[in-house]
């Protein structure tokens, strides 16, 4: 039965019962009901109204029911709501279990041992194992009962939270196991801070914040399983789990596809020009792989050593006509002998003669030759791991495997599942429009249709599709064969540009959406993901990544129709995997855009098209996304703590704005980063009404989940 250890109690979900040490606590049903739900949360605050209908499915009951029931639970936990230990009032929102949760597991049961049949286990063992992890237990009986060299047989799952106060990415979190399988490494960041690496002992349930951390992304491991590499800021870095100062080992200013891989004393890791490797204690950085346009190559990411140290695995980025296929490759150090091996959506990683790779949001394990660098038989499915979140700019799967671990350890998390739905300025909700993962939302200007970008998983494309918004069920699609993304309405609502190709290399496409016009390329191929179309038509702002074919990144204008080379404005390329943000002001006088501010992003307002001149700041806190009013009298944006703000400006003379204040919170990711696409929101031409693009509120959080003996799991 499941039981879960917190402070000094047990909830014990078999028996329903919460015990503090050995003495039982007596709660009502809705009250364990209500105390289950905060604890089984992950951490996150949970809303009021989901509270409700959890615990109270079958009735109508208000607020004051809920309340009277939060009462009686700190009771019961001696907790304060002026200083809680257990239960954090979120207002205008719900509540938040804050203490750290332990699953406990019931080493009472009597379990066979091959060879040797059943055993009892001691007491003290018992005591042991009531507080420590679930990975701990397989570690500790393999080592007590079945020897140094057994291995343990029985799949063993268990989750892992975000550390106290802090929250995972919706991208940047990928979790990296140790080589020995007994550390976690992952990425987590406060409200209105950076993210930072964190590496928790897979045998504890406290993780520790990596020092000089701040800005991290992609972390990866030692063979030794002593450091972890890291990028950060343009660097790549190493930090001893030990708790030493972080090492600068080189420049790395690949924005979408941060990766590395560490065999002895090389490092393998990813720059735009291609794969590039690099002494583990530093210097310079040689390239050894490079795109070949001979065969529409547009990327070399993600590189993966084998066990020789002599040749490794890598995903190779391939154009095909508006879109894009991703394919892994092998090679060797030596000789340039690079050769396909299969068809995917993320990296491949190595481990117990196995790769592991996702393919339509399932992770499959496929087995692989080593030594001949040959892929044997079929993929399989590894059971439980269906939905892996993939990162498209990378594209990487938020999934990791130890190399030298008994027993193997698995660590993934799962996609989450955005809906479009409608809220007012209180935060109430209003209704869904559109299908489930619908992204990049952008409101027509008479507010009355939405483009959005849905994908076809059978096709492994993006089109356009247009929603009717007095009617949710009528939707049109107005592209199709291609990866399409970013759409911006023309001033007159008549056409659309978007982007289309893979993510990080995109290049700008128009279509009118009257008749059967085809959509063609808009002016001189212009790569990059449009944001806004000036209200006097004559401007297209977009944003461009460096890349390969791009030496500059941030925010670039070009004349419609395009007569001239675009230009970029400076001083717009924050820092960071995001990429640039910003939206004209609706008399075109005025840019609002994100700029770092004190290891944030924020807010700034600069006139326009002036390439350089003074600048406000608007948001307080940090910010991401600005969006103007219709009329350019209210500005926009979504706060580091999740609210979604609003600024009172003026446009028509000099301009002024007013304090930001809360509208309502949201959960929607503050990091803004590359999975969630351009707009996570959007605001209807009064500003009274908000399509929010977020995961369900009903939707369980999502941890990282660690699979013990997860050759177990794969489906025979």
């Amino acid at each position: 039965m499941e039981q879960y250890a917190f402070g000094p109690f047990r909830l014990d979900c078999g028996t329903r019962e919460l015990w503090r040490g050995a003495v039982p606590v007596s709660l009502t049903p809705k009250a364990y009901d209500l105390l289950r739900a905060l604890v089984m949360s992950g951490g996150v605050a949970i809303p009021k109204e989901q509270l409700l209908k959890q615990v109270w499915p079958d009735s109508f009951v208000s607020e004051d029911t809920l309340t009277q029931n939060i009462a009686t639970l700190r009771r019961a936990l001696g907790d304060s709501p002026d200083q809680p230990q257990y239960i954090v009032t979120v207002p205008r929102h719900g509540y938040r279990f804050a203490a750290v949760v332990r699953p406990v597991i019931d080493a009472t049961q009597r379990t066979p041992v091959p060879g040797r049949g059943p055993w009892p286990v001691p007491r003290a063992i018992v005591a042991l194992l009531a507080v420590i992890s679930a990975s701990t237990v397989v570690f500790v009986m393999s080592k007590i009962y079945l020897g140094p060299q057994a291995v343990v047989s029985n799949l063993v799952r268990f989750e892992v939270a975000a550390p106290p106060d802090t929250r995972f990415s919706v991208s940047a979190s990928f979790p990296a196991i140790s080589p020995d399988g007994r550390l976690l490494a992952f990425l987590a960041a406060r409200a209105g801070e950076e993210t930072r690496l964190w590496v928790r002992p897979l045998a504890s349930a406290r993780a520790h914040e990596m020092p000089g951390s701040a800005g991290a992304l992609a972390p990866f491991w030692s063979p030794d399983s002593r450091f972890v590499g890291f990028f950060a800021h343009g660097s790549m870095k190493k930090v001893g789990v030990s708790g030493d100062a972080p090492e600068s080992l080189c420049e790395c200013v690949s924005r979408d596809a941060l990766s590395g891989s560490w065999h002895g004393n090389d490092i393998l890791f990813t720059r735009p020009e291609g794969i590039y490797r690099i002494s583990a204690a530093g210097g310079v950085a040689t390239r050894v792989t490079a795109p070949n346009p001979g065969r529409a190559e547009t990327a070399h990411v993600l590189p993966e050593f084998l066990p020789d140290g002599r040749h490794f695995l890598y995903t190779t980025r391939v154009a095909t006509e508006g879109s894009f296929e991703s394919w892994i490759m092998v090679r060797s150090l030596d000789v340039p002998d690079d050769r396909r091996l299969l068809s995917t959506e993320s990296q491949a990683l190595y481990a117990d003669g196995h790769i592991l790779f996702v393919r339509d949001g399932q992770l499959l394990a496929q087995r692989f030759d080593a030594s001949h660098l040959q892929a044997l038989g079929d993929p399989v499915p590894i059971t439980g791991a269906e939905r892996i979140a993939i990162n498209p700019s990378s594209p990487r799967g938020m999934f990791s495997v130890s190399r030298q671990a008994r027993p193997p350890v698995l660590a993934y998390r799962d996609a989450p599942v955005a809906q479009l739905s409608w809220f007012d300025r209180g935060g109430n909700p209003l209704g869904a429009i559109g299908e489930p993962d619908d992204r990049n939302p952008a409101i027509s200007h008479d507010g009355r249709r939405v483009a959005v970008s849905r994908q076809d998983a059978t096709h492994r494309t993006r089109a356009i599709w247009i929603l009717d918004v007095s009617r949710p069920g009528m939707a049109s699609e107005v592209t199709k064969g291609g990866w399409d993304s970013c759409p911006v309405w023309s001033p007159d609502d008549g056409s659309i540009v978007f982007a289309r190709g893979s993510p990080s290399e995109a290049q700008i496409y128009a279509r009118t959406l009257s008749g059967t016009a085809a959509a063609l390329p808009f002016g001189q191929r212009l790569q990059g993901c449009p944001l806004d179309w000036s209200h006097d038509g004559r401007t297209l702002l977009y944003a461009a990544s460096r890349t390969a074919a791009s030496s500059a990144e941030g925010l670039w204008l070009t004349a419609v129709p395009p007569s001239q080379p675009p230009t970029v404005l400076g001083d717009t390329a924050p820092t960071g995997p995001r990429g640039a943000r910003g939206r004209i002001s609706p008399n075109g006088r005025w840019l609002a855009y994100e700029a770092d501010s004190g290891g944030r992003r924020d807010i700034y307002v600069r006139p326009f098209p002036a390439a350089a001149g003074p600048k406000w700041k608007v948001s307080s806190q940090g910010g991401i996304e600005p969006q103007w009013r219709g009329d350019g009298a209210e500005l926009f944006y979504l706060g580091s703590d999740k609210n979604l703000m609003t600024v009172p400006v003026v446009t028509d003379r000099a301009f002024q704005s007013g304090s930001p204040t809360v509208l309502f919170m949201t959960d929607l990711d503050p990091l803004g980063t590359p999975i969630v696409g351009r707009n996570q929101y959007v605001a209807t031409p009064d500003g009274q009404r908000f399509l929010l693009s977020q995961p369900s509120r009903s939707a369980p959080s999502l941890p990282i989940m660690v699979v013990l003996e997860w050759q177990a799991a794969i489906s025979r």
